[in-house]
């Protein structure tokens, strides 16, 4: 720029030249074509500062083109070229103000590590498929309660109730106490039959927790896992129903979950000998549901029949439930929570393999059902038809 007695020369004035020049070029195809000889004249000087690095301004060419003789530059030419230039020159000003910010966020964009960024993605898919997951199967206590409140007698319901709500925080309480860790005791195991004993998951918190866990949060597995135990004593329940006083069954829901439940779950899944023998059990046909069977029958065994069902001469009694609607609302969450059950077993949603797996997991989950539901029906054509004829 031209201060009156000197040429004022700034640094890099010339480091995008190609920009002032392009405005030169559209004044020229705004106003004539006269002007080429002094468009190659500016390019030269362009071409010459671009070279040294140099800090000549465009500007200062410009107004010195008439200084130096060579044509004349219409006013409205040089008007239009000098306020483009001069908001070029204070953007580039600006920008180099800015140079060091934009350099530091550049070099922090090629510096990010995407491996573990996208190991970050996958491990957060994972934790909140297990939640989610478990949160289905969660809601299948509130399906035990209903399916079983509905097919009791009335006076029975509040009690029913208080057994579901209260197995379910028991078995939350259990297994966090000691359960979760006798079922996954890891390399303290006494041997591939007997797992070992420790409160550790009561001081389970964010800090002592990380990805060397495996692929999902640790207290996501929890949760996971405890709401199976609260499903195999569900059944226990539903067996027992109208049959058993509410202590003694809280009693047993303690022993169950806190113990019996873990040791049998560590032959498999902990990696006891069941698990060293090759047994394969996805998602707790074995684990969860043959153990909350045998002990239904163990406990119905002891309790026997309930008051009322059978005829001095055995014959069976027909005791109907207290609300229909209510126990086939129970049935259907738990035909949803089974969604859960079974698809958060893959443990995983984070790869395509494992997607087309849950996929695979959910339709034969949904069609077992459904063909379950046609079976009962065809059977109780067959067995009850004649009977209901009869009455």
């Amino acid at each position: 720029r031209w201060t009156g007695s000197s040429w004022d020369l700034h640094e890099n004035s010339f480091y995008f030249g190609v920009f002032p020049l392009l405005l030169a070029v559209l004044g020229v195809m705004r106003y004539g074509k006269a002007h080429w000889p002094l468009l190659l004249v500016m390019l030269v000087f362009i071409l010459i500062a671009m070279g040294h690095h140099g800090s000549i301004s465009f500007y200062a060419l410009l107004k010195a083109v008439p200084i130096i003789g060579i044509g004349h530059v219409p006013q409205r030419f040089l008007n239009f070229v000098v306020l483009g230039l001069s908001v070029f020159d204070q953007l580039y000003v600006m920008a180099q103000r800015e140079s060091s910010g934009l350099q530091s966020m550049l070099k922090n964009f090629l510096d990010v590590d995407y491996d573990s960024q996208l190991n970050d993605i996958e491990f957060s898919l994972n934790t909140m498929y297990l939640l989610f997951s478990g949160a289905l199967v969660m809601w299948m206590a509130a399906g035990f309660t209903m399916l079983e409140a509905g097919l009791v007698r009335s006076k029975n319901v509040s009690e029913i109730v208080t057994k579901n709500i209260g197995l379910y925080s028991i078995a939350s309480v259990m297994y966090l106490v000691c359960g979760f860790y006798i079922m996954y005791p890891g390399d303290s195991a006494v041997s591939a039959y007997i797992p070992d004993f420790s409160l550790k998951y009561l001081g389970m918190t964010m800090g002592g927790q990380d990805k060397s866990y495996g692929s999902y949060a640790e207290a996501s597995d929890f949760f996971f896992q405890v709401v199976f135990v609260a499903t195999a004593m569900s059944i226990v329940s539903g067996a027992i129903a109208e049959r058993m006083k509410l202590i003694p069954f809280f009693l047993f829901t303690i022993i169950l979950t806190g113990f019996i439940y873990p040791v049998q779950g560590y032959w498999k899944w902990g990696g006891g000998f069941l698990d060293q023998a090759g047994y394969a059990d996805f998602a707790g046909s074995g684990v969860v549901h043959l153990c909350g069977a045998t002990a239904a029958l163990a406990a119905v065994l002891i309790v026997g029949p309930r008051m009322g069902k059978y005829t001095s001469d055995g014959k069976s009694k027909a005791i109907p439930g207290s609300n229909i609607p209510m126990a086939s609302l129970g049935g259907l969450i738990l035909w949803l929570g089974w969604f859960g059950f079974n698809g958060g077993s893959q443990l995983a949603i984070n790869t395509a393999s494992d997607a087309i797996a849950v996929a695979q997991v959910f339709l034969n989950t949904n069609t077992a059902a459904a063909g379950g539901v046609i079976g009962a029906l065809l059977m109780s054509c067959l067995l009850y038809t004649s009977d209901a004829a009869d009455e």
